[in-house]
């Protein structure tokens, strides 16, 4: 989640220490794991994201739907129009099934209706997307190192008043 909502922009504590789960080597070899062209949907927020490399090789929470993408969809796009296109916020908010934790079945994924135009087109929309996340992104951690700098000027203030 934390990888997530940093790719998507909405992390501003990127410097935090990485979390560290110890699996098996036996149940490694069963779970699925990150790699190029994939895109995972959070199956409860809805929101989806591209797999970035230094993201790869990761494994792939139960929470996470996998879609892998060929030569004639381009994963930026894909990422775009899950989390942004009218069309497909309503569908998947309408899809979602449970009352106690409300979930996206993943036979409703399947079923999502998708518009697909040319690569050309993909590829233009996906990575201005890319950008704007991007930029998103940089503004939260200039943020964060703003507060952390103004807060640290605070305590240097604080402890000069002290002595």
């Amino acid at each position: 989640m934390k990888e997530m909502n940093e790719s998507l922009g909405n992390e501003n504590r990127s410097h935090d220490k990485p979390q560290e789960i110890l699996v098996s080597e036996n149940k490694a070899k069963e779970l699925p794991v990150t790699d190029e062209n994939m895109v995972l949907l959070n199956l409860i927020s809805h929101r989806a994201a591209t797999v970035r490399l230094e993201y790869m090789g990761r494994l792939v929470p139960s929470n996470f739907a996998i879609i892998r993408v060929n030569e004639a969809l381009y994963a930026p796009y894909l990422e775009w129009y899950l989390n942004e296109s009218p069309e497909s916020r309503k569908y998947l908010s309408e899809a979602t099934q449970g009352t106690t934790v409300a979930a996206l079945s993943i036979q409703k994924l399947r079923a999502l209706p998708m518009v697909v135009p040319s690569l050309k087109e993909q590829k233009i929309i996906g990575d201005v997307y890319r950008s704007l996340l991007n930029k998103k992104r940089l503004l939260m951690q200039r943020i964060y190192l703003e507060e952390k700098s103004i807060n640290q000027q605070l305590w240097s203030y604080l402890q000069e008043g002290l002595r």
